[in-house]
């Protein structure tokens, strides 16, 4: 099996080739390839792609996101372990380990990952080169009844009672469409004041600098740019071409990103960053100089999740769940979800305690 590393400055370069194209299997979307060359983190000889190959043909990949930790003697450069795969005839042969060993060994250690799928925290696991650093309990909120999309890829009795399930899932939301129209009826007056932005501003990045002490990615304007401007997912109502020959998602019905700086007598005293990914909602960024306004953004998210119409808001900010669970919900039901934040052994030594540290969502 022969490794072939990807450094950034090549990456173009690559992704342009008759070898990237004739791919059946592509590492890397255009898209995601895009947003790793304008990552201002990112230095042009930071190695971001690992491909493996068997007999000429590619068996599996490993990209890395590269990024920057703010640890106990100053900035420390870090790589996210990003997209994994590996050919299904292929998988529990060691190409996900050996992939993984190559990228420990460049990235010299310091490396970490979370929102990880079962398969790839398997590989993790049996590396034993990584323990949880941070934990945070956060909350699924359901604001409409999906049932059979929850449960389809679970479970094949699920897809034999298909339409049973989707009656079902159009007799609850029949009533909820009700209740939601009479909790937006009741609460839109009661909204606090706010302005839509396509990015942080000066006013929201002087809310953020105050807020990010203790915040070990410590982004800037650029940063937050940079993430909004290059997102890895666009809105698209087909598949292309290449859809099937990158695993990992790209296209979705709606991608939104919403950026609101939150007013208190007429000034700018909070900024929100949602995200509507087809019918979720997450909240990615949160940040406020007042107390008084943590309830108010608790009850934006509310009345965004009714708006857009979403089934599944995810939270898991800490100062937002206490003013949520504070507040009624026209959710349906809510359920505790889990966000481990893995680092390396060697990594771990690098940053501060972790309970004198947060990561943003």
């Amino acid at each position: 099996m022969e490794i072939k590393r990807i450094k950034l400055k090549a990456l173009e370069h690559f992704i342009e080739s008759e070898e990237f194209k004739s791919l059946e299997n592509q590492p890397l979307s255009r898209l995601r390839a895009l947003s790793y060359l304008q990552n201002p983190r990112a230095d042009m000889d930071d190695t971001i792609l690992y491909l493996a190959y068997k007999n000429n043909y590619l068996a599996g990949y490993r990209s890395i996101l590269p990024d920057i930790l703010y640890g106990n003697s100053g900035p420390v450069k870090v790589g996210w372990l990003s997209g994994n795969w590996v050919l299904p005839e292929l998988r529990r042969q060691g190409i996900a380990s050996r992939l993984l060993e190559e990228a420990y060994k460049d990235w010299q250690g310091r490396l970490l990952f979370t929102n990880y799928a079962p398969e790839s925290k398997a590989v993790y696991d049996k590396s034993e080169k990584f323990i949880i650093y941070k934990q945070y309990i956060g909350l699924r909120y359901y604001f409409r009844s999906s049932i059979y999309d929850l449960l389809k890829k679970r479970s094949t009795l699920v897809n034999k009672m298909k339409y049973l399930f989707i009656f079902l899932d159009a007799v609850v939301n029949f009533f909820q469409n009700l209740r939601l129209h009479i909790y937006n009826s009741r609460n839109k007056d009661s909204l606090p004041a706010f302005e839509y932005i396509t990015a942080p501003d000066a006013e929201v990045y002087k809310i953020m600098e105050t807020m990010q002490k203790n915040e070990l990615e410590n982004r800037s304007g650029n940063d937050h740019k940079w993430i909004l401007d290059f997102p890895w997912i666009t809105s698209a109502p087909l598949q292309d071409r290449n859809s099937g020959k990158y695993h990992f998602s790209v296209f979705s019905r709606q991608y939104n990103n919403f950026c609101l700086k939150i007013y208190q007598d007429h000034k700018c005293k909070g900024y929100i960053h949602m995200v509507r990914k087809d019918d979720f909602l997450s909240v990615p960024y949160f940040y406020t100089t007042s107390d008084e306004l943590v309830i108010e953004a608790a009850r934006l998210i509310n009345l965004m999740a009714v708006a857009l119409k979403v089934s599944v808001a995810t939270v898991y900010q800490p100062l937002l769940l206490r003013a949520l669970k504070s507040i009624k919900s026209p959710a349906l039901g809510k359920k505790v979800i889990v966000r481990n934040y893995m680092v390396s052994r060697e990594l771990k030594t690098d940053l501060p305690q972790e309970s004198t540290v947060a990561f943003q969502d």
